[in-house]
C-alpha cells in the first residue's frame, strides 16, 4: 500500500505499541504498527486481510484487556444499505482474528462513533439516515460476548445530525458530540459511568 488513506483509526496495544488501521480511496483497508513504544514505525503498509471486507470508514477501541477492536463502516446507495463491520485482536499485541464479522444494523448508518464504557462494553452510536435529510441518531451497547441484536433510538429525530463523536470523560461517563444544521455544536452525556 501506500500512504493515500482517506479516514484512518489509531489505538494503542497493551505494550505501548500504536497501531493504525486506515481506508484508501479504493475502499481495501490497511494496517501498520510501531515496531517498539515510542519507536519507529514498520515503515510499510499492510493490506488487513488481502482479499477481505472493502470499506468506507474505520474506528478503533483498546479493550480493558489490552486487545484491539476495529469497527468499519461500508456505505451503499442509498445509505440504507450502509454495513458495519468489525474485527478485533485475538490476544493483546498479537495477530488479529483474521475477517470481518457484520454487526447487524438494519436500516443502514451514514455515521459511527466507538467508544469503551469503564466497565468494559463497548457502545456505537450512529446516524441512521431519513427522509428529507431528517435523521436518527441511534446506539448499540455490546454485552460480551455478543451484541444486541437491537438499534434503539438515542434521543429524537428531531436532533438532525450528520456527523457523531463519542469519547470517555476523565470520570468515566462517555460523552456524544455532533454536528448539526449549520454545522452547530450539540453534545451530551452519561449521568454516571456505563
Amino acid at each position: 500500500g501506500d500512504d493515500k488513506l482517506r479516514t484512518l483509526a489509531i489505538g494503542r496495544n497493551a505494550n505501548g505499541q500504536l497501531e493504525i488501521i486506515g481506508v484508501a480511496a479504493d475502499q481495501r483497508v490497511w494496517r501498520t504498527a510501531q515496531t517498539a513504544k515510542n519507536g519507529p514505525w514498520l515503515g510499510k503498509w499492510e493490506e488487513h486481510y488481502p482479499n477481505g471486507q472493502h470499506l468506507t470508514d474505520v474506528w478503533m477501541v483498546s479493550h480493558l484487556d489490552g486487545r484491539l477492536e476495529a469497527f468499519g463502516l461500508l456505505e451503499g446507495f442509498p445509505h440504507l444499505n450502509d454495513t458495519v463491520w468489525h474485527t478485533w485482536q485475538v490476544t493483546p499485541n498479537e495477530n488479529w482474528n483474521g475477517s470481518w464479522v457484520q454487526i447487524t444494523a438494519d436500516g443502514g448508518r451514514q455515521d459511527l462513533a466507538v467508544a469503551l464504557n469503564s466497565d468494559g462494553h463497548v457502545e456505537i452510536i450512529g446516524i441512521i439516515p431519513g427522509l428529507f435529510n431528517h435523521a436518527s441518531v441511534i446506539r448499540m451497547l455490546r454485552v460480551k460476548p455478543s451484541w444486541h441484536s437491537v438499534w434503539k433510538k438515542f434521543f429524537t429525530d428531531g436532533d438532525l445530525l450528520h456527523k457523531v463523536w463519542l469519547e470517555t470523560n476523565a470520570d468515566g461517563r462517555l460523552e456524544a458530540f455532533g454536528l448539526g444544521p449549520n454545522n452547530t455544536v450539540w453534545n451530551t452525556s452519561q449521568q454516571a459511568p456505563n
